[in-house]
């Protein structure tokens, strides 16, 4: 009988925590913060040259972008440094160097390169294999933390301004054709609670149930009080959304 009184509401509990994982996982993606958000809203620019889109993700991992571009039909493949970092969920993958690509020129319509530049040690010359890799014409998504905690650890290099990007792009040979911050101030408060006070969370449900509502409370506050961030002489973000053409 203690055993129950401590346990009756524990069906409740999972129900409530799953729920919340849903809504999260379904509101996660529509913030500024996510990469798939800045995905989504250039795909509209970005077409196949010619036939069948081809799609490469440097560093993607278990191709979490995936399905954003299948459900058109594309040829999706992603790079990764070993095969143990790649999921079975992976379309495609190829084991390789980001710094010297496995692949024929012009060969690819879309190269994306997301959260991943900051861990190279030669970013121009990353760039410069992505824009060998496309056709003329082609495309190059980039998103790049200007901050982040110190991770990926010993593989963690740079960080990026807005001016770095289109400095790195200008020297590979893409026109920026659009950069956009991934979120204001108030996202990036939000960032800074999340990776540093977190821990602090012992309980996993307060954590999760927390994290939400925080998130879309900075959203508004950035919306409100700092539309002209990204404007503005001293733009703070927690990082930058690229979509660069080939120059041809």
């Amino acid at each position: 009988m203690p055993a129950m009184r401590h346990t009756w509401f524990a069906p409740y509990v999972r129900c409530v925590y799953s729920a919340y994982r849903r809504l999260e996982s379904r509101l996660r993606p529509i913030t500024p913060l996510n990469p798939i958000y800045h995905i989504r809203s250039f795909m509209p620019q970005v077409r196949p040259i010619s036939g069948r889109l081809r799609v490469l993700d440097v560093g993607g991992g278990r191709a979490p972008y995936a399905h954003l571009f299948q459900k058109e039909g594309a040829l999706y493949v992603v790079l990764e440094s070993n095969i143990l970092s790649v999921g079975s969920s992976s379309p495609r993958f190829v084991v390789g160097d980001a710094l010297a690509l496995p692949f024929r020129p012009a060969s690819f319509d879309i190269v994306l390169l997301t959260e991943v530049l900051e861990h190279i040690a030669e970013p121009k010359q990353a760039l410069v294999q992505c824009a060998r890799m496309l056709r003329p014409g082609g495309f190059v998504i980039v998103t790049a933390p200007q901050y982040w905690h110190v991770h990926g650890w010993s593989s963690d290099y740079y960080r990026y301004t807005r001016h770095g990007l289109e400095y790195l792009c200008s020297c590979a040979g893409f026109d920026v054709v659009r950069m956009v911050p991934m979120g204001g101030p108030g996202l990036l408060l939000y960032s800074v609670l999340v990776l540093n006070f977190c821990r602090f969370l012992w309980w996993p449900l307060l954590s999760v149930v927390l994290d939400t509502p925080i998130v879309l409370v900075c959203w508004a506050l950035d919306a409100v009080l700092f539309r002209r961030n990204a404007a503005g002489r001293n733009p703070d973000t927690r990082g930058w959304a690229v979509l660069a053409s080939r120059v041809t």
